[in-house]
C-alpha cells in the first residue's frame, strides 16, 4: 500500500513539473504560456521622422498610412514643451519596409504644434486624424482634422472637422460612425477619466468643409453632457503613478468596440445600442497586463492584439461572450533595447496584414516603463502570425 502511494506521489509531482505556467485574468480565467514570437525589423524610419505613433490600412488599396507626431523633439530633454524640431506628418509604409513622407499636418495657430496620432479612413474616402495638442495645451485644444485623399495620395487639404477634444487619441468607424478616444478629459474629483466621442456620418463627413462649420465640443464638465460624449470611465491611478484612460480602440464582432487604459491595463467591451449602451470590463487593471496602448482586431485570427508599452510586449485574446473575462496571451515581449534589430522598443499600435502583424514603436519614455531612453532610428517591427 505505502509503495502504491509513493507512486501515485512521485506521478503527481512529474505532473505538476511538466504542466505549463498560467497567468490568471480578471475573474480567474487562464491561458497556458505558449513560446513567444520574435519581433523583427519591418522599417527603419529617415531621422526627421521620430516616435511614430498612428497606423491605418486603406480599406480599398491595401496601403498602409502612419502618423508621425515628432514628439521627441530629437530626443531633447524629452519634453514636448521643448518646440519640436520637426513638424507632425503623414507618411506611407510599402510591405518592402519603404517610408514615404507624403504630407505636412497644418499647426494649430494657438500653440504652433502639430500632434498627429491615431487615424482612420472614413467612409468619404478621407483620412480622419486625432490632432493630441494636449501636450501643448492641455484646455481643450486636441482636434479631429480630415485630410482630403485622391487614392493614396493626399490632395494637400486639410480641415478641421472637430474642435474641443482634450487628449484625441485613437479613430474607429463603425455603423456609419466616427468614434474617438480621449484620454485625459481631466474632470475635477475624478483620478483621470477618460472617454469615448461619437460622431454620426451626416454630421462629421461634411464639418468644417467651408460650407458646414466646424463641430465644436463642449467640455467633460459642461451640463448638460456634450451629446457626442458617449462614454466616461474614471481609470484608477496605477502603481507606477500614471492615471491616463482610454486609448486605442477596435471593432470586433458583433459590433462590439474593445478599448483599455494606458495608466492601469484595465480592459473593456463596449456596445453601443439605440438607447443604451452597456459597457464591462473584461480585464482588471494590473493583474496580468498593466498598460493598454493600442488595440487591433484581426478577422483571420478572431484576436485582439494589445501593444502593452510598458512591459515591451504585445499580448493577445479571443472576443470573449459579452459579460465574460478575456483570456489573455501573451504573444511577444523584450527588455529594454533601441529597436535596432526589430525587438519592441515602446509598441504602441500595430495593424494585420495577411499574416503580418506591423507594429509602431513609439519610443518615448515614461516613468515605470522597461523603455528608458530615447535612440534613433525610430522603428517598426513586424511578427510573422500563424
Amino acid at each position: 500500500m505505502k509503495r502504491f502511494f509513493l507512486i501515485v506521489l512521485m506521478a503527481l509531482c512529474v505532473f505538476v513539473l511538466r504542466t505549463p505556467f498560467l497567468q490568471a485574468g480578471e475573474t480567474g480565467a487562464k491561458t497556458a504560456t505558449k513560446p513567444l514570437l520574435k519581433p523583427k525589423l519591418f522599417a527603419k524610419l529617415p531621422a526627421d521622422m521620430n516616435g511614430p505613433d498612428g497606423l491605418t490600412v486603406s480599406p480599398t488599396t491595401g496601403t498602409i498610412f502612419l502618423t508621425v507626431p515628432n514628439f521627441n523633439s530629437d530626443g531633447r530633454a524629452n519634453d514636448p514643451k521643448v518646440p519640436k524640431k520637426y513638424p507632425g506628418v503623414l507618411a506611407k509604409v510599402g510591405l518592402d519596409g519603404k517610408v514615404e513622407k507624403i504630407l505636412e499636418f497644418p499647426k494649430l495657430e494657438a500653440t504652433g504644434q502639430t500632434g498627429c496620432m491615431g487615424l482612420v479612413f472614413g467612409p468619404d474616402g478621407n483620412l480622419y486624424v486625432c490632432d493630441n495638442q494636449y501636450f501643448f495645451n492641455p484646455d481643450h485644444k486636441s482636434r479631429i482634422l480630415r485630410v482630403l485623399m485622391d487614392g493614396d495620395k493626399p490632395t494637400g487639404k486639410v480641415e478641421v472637422a472637430v474642435e474641443g477634444l482634450n487628449l484625441a487619441n485613437a479613430a474607429a468607424w463603425n455603423s456609419n460612425k466616427l468614434y474617438v478616444s480621449d484620454t485625459f478629459l481631466d474632470i475635477p474629483g475624478k483620478t483621470g477619466a477618460g472617454g469615448i466621442w461619437v460622431f454620426p456620418a451626416n454630421e462629421i463627413l461634411k464639418a468644417g468643409n467651408g460650407k458646414v462649420p466646424t463641430i465644436k465640443v463642449k467640455p467633460a464638465t459642461a451640463k448638460p453632457r456634450d451629446r457626442h460624449l458617449a462614454v466616461v470611465i474614471d481609470a484608477k491611478k496605477s502603481k507606477r503613478g500614471d492615471n491616463a484612460g482610454f486609448d486605442g480602440i477596435t471593432f470586433g464582432p458583433n459590433n462590439t468596440l474593445y478599448t483599455g487604459n494606458f495608466g492601469d491595463g484595465t480592459l473593456y467591451a463596449i456596445k453601443f445600442y439605440r438607447n443604451a449602451i452597456r459597457i464591462h470590463e473584461i480585464h482588471k487593471g494590473e493583474t496580468v497586463i498593466n498598460c493598454c496602448d493600442g488595440v487591433y482586431y484581426d478577422k483571420r485570427t478572431n484576436r485582439v492584439y494589445v501593444n502593452d508599452s510598458q512591459r515591451n510586449a504585445i499580448w493577445a485574446f479571443k472576443p470573449p461572450r459579452f459579460g465574460a473575462a478575456a483570456k489573455l496571451e501573451l504573444i511577444a515581449e523584450n527588455g529594454d533595447t533601441d529597436g535596432a534589430d526589430g525587438s519592441l522598443d515602446q509598441p504602441c499600435e500595430c495593424v494585420v496584414v495577411g499574416k503580418k502583424l506591423i507594429i509602431v514603436n513609439f519610443d518615448w519614455p515614461f516613468p515605470g516603463l522597461v523603455n528608458t531612453k530615447y535612440d534613433q532610428p525610430s522603428t517598426l517591427s513586424v511578427i510573422e502570425l500563424p
